[in-house]
C-alpha cells in the first residue's frame, strides 16, 4: 500500500481532496498502487498449490486406464495372496 513517510502530512488526515493531492505529489496513484501488487506475494503459496492440484488432475485425467490396470494388477496380487494366507 501507501508509504506514509513519502506522503506530505496534507495527505494523511483522511479527507479525499488531500489524499488525491499526496497520491499526486508521491508519484500517482496508479502507480504505487501498481508497485505495491506487484511486491505482494502474500497469495503465492495458494496458487502454486492451485497449480499442483491442476496438474495432479490433468495427469490423472491423462492416464486414467493406465492407473486403473495397475491398481487391478496390485489389488488382485494382494487378494491372491491373503486367500493363501488364510
Amino acid at each position: 500500500m501507501i508509504d506514509k513517510q513519502t506522503m506530505p502530512p496534507a495527505a494523511m488526515d483522511g479527507s479525499t481532496a488531500d489524499k488525491r493531492q499526496g497520491n499526486e505529489a508521491a508519484g500517482g496513484s496508479l502507480w504505487l498502487r501498481m508497485k505495491a501488487v506487484g511486491k505482494d506475494c502474500s497469495g503465492a503459496g495458494v496458487i502454486e498449490l492451485l497449480l499442483i492440484i491442476v496438474v495432479l488432475i490433468a495427469i490423472v485425467i491423462l492416464f486414467r486406464d493406465q492407473l486403473m490396470d495397475l491398481a487391478d494388477l496390485i489389488f488382485g496380487e494382494m487378494f491372491d495372496k491373503a486367500e493363501s494366507v488364510f
